[in-house]
């Protein structure tokens, strides 16, 4: 999901920027070019010349003045004119297109910063602190085969029960990581138990602080 996103995100920038070339370079200097070569006509009438002549650009002209010169190209079947619509249609597509990639690649981005990790003291889940082992109490992984996600339960620092999804979208892997989540969670909460050298009741593995 996070390649397949950023892929496409790349190919929509590489297709907005062909269509930036076209619309706005390719297209208008060769309509520029065809005026010019349609003034050198000796059959334009009076008004048809004058049109022409007051011709500022592709990129400068109106779009009644577009529309006028379409009318005397068609008519003489100027060589390489592009009829205006097309050339607005690519500028169209770029545009499109760029906020397509934008907005993709936002969305890559948001998916490659929220991948789940893990260390050694916790589990670190997307846009959220660090939940140590000894604060899961449970791992439900029963809709994983099916729709890739996997719901964990673990104890906030206030004592209440909470449960989260995580899915494969954001964590390549997670099949084989959740198999070895089991023996590290059972781990944690036998180490919690343990009396340690000093005699203290509890130890656990790690102070730390994750979402409430």
């Amino acid at each position: 999901m996070r390649w397949s996103s950023l892929i496409t995100a790349a190919l929509l920038f590489l297709l907005s920027g062909w269509a930036y070339w076209q619309g706005w370079r390719i297209a208008p200097a060769a309509e520029d070019a065809a005026v010019r070569r349609m003034l050198s006509s000796r059959l334009l009438s009076t008004g048809e010349r004058a049109s022409l002549q007051r011709w500022p650009g592709f990129l400068k002209a109106s779009r009644a003045a577009r529309s006028r010169v379409d009318q005397i190209a068609l008519l003489y079947h100027a060589p390489r004119w592009i009829p205006s619509p097309e050339v607005l249609g690519q500028q169209n597509m770029c545009i499109v297109t760029a906020e397509l990639a934008a907005f993709i690649g936002l969305a890559a981005a948001w998916l490659w910063s929220g991948v789940a990790k893990t260390t050694e003291t916790g589990l670190k889940l997307p846009w959220r602190r660090l939940i140590p082992w000894s604060a899961i109490t449970e791992i439900d992984d029963h809709s994983l085969a099916h729709e890739g996600v996997s719901v964990l339960t673990f104890v906030n620092r206030r004592g209440r029960p909470r449960r989260i999804e995580i899915s494969t979208r954001g964590w390549d892997g997670l099949a084989g990581l959740l198999s070895s989540l089991g023996p590290r969670v059972a781990e944690a909460h036998t180490s919690a138990l343990v009396p340690s050298s000093a005699g203290s009741a509890d130890r656990t593995t790690a102070t730390l602080d994750w979402e409430p």
